[in-house]
């Protein structure tokens, strides 16, 4: 059934050594909370000064990537939660979102 000489001597894939890594914190699910979570975790804990490790653990290709594809949504809270990155400045996540999903992510122009 499983073929001999993978490097831990019996070929038995599984009981091959397995990567791990540790993360202070793991959110499962990269939808509007999953992510929302994730980044308040690390605004909090930049701003108290502690090296927080987030993992959020998606089953799409991308993180959000079941939740925005297809989806209409106000965006006043992503645009609240991410106003007080780049030193008050904010970030222009709407074209960074539109540039990652290239055609995927288009702009409502008008409410009809």
């Amino acid at each position: 059934l499983f073929a001999t000489g993978g490097g831990d001597g019996d070929g038995d894939p599984l009981r091959a050594p397995r990567e791990s890594m540790a993360y202070d914190v793991v959110i499962v699910g990269g939808g509007p909370a999953g992510l929302a979570s994730a980044i308040r975790l690390r605004q909090l804990s930049a701003s108290r000064g502690v090296d927080l490790s987030v993992c959020v653990l998606e089953k799409g290709s991308e993180v959000g990537s079941h939740v925005l594809s297809g989806n209409v949504f106000d965006p006043k809270a992503l645009e609240e939660l991410l106003s007080h990155e780049n030193d008050g400045e904010g970030i222009d996540w709407a074209e960074a979102l539109g540039e990652s999903q290239d055609s995927v992510a288009t702009p409502v122009r008008e409410d009809r």
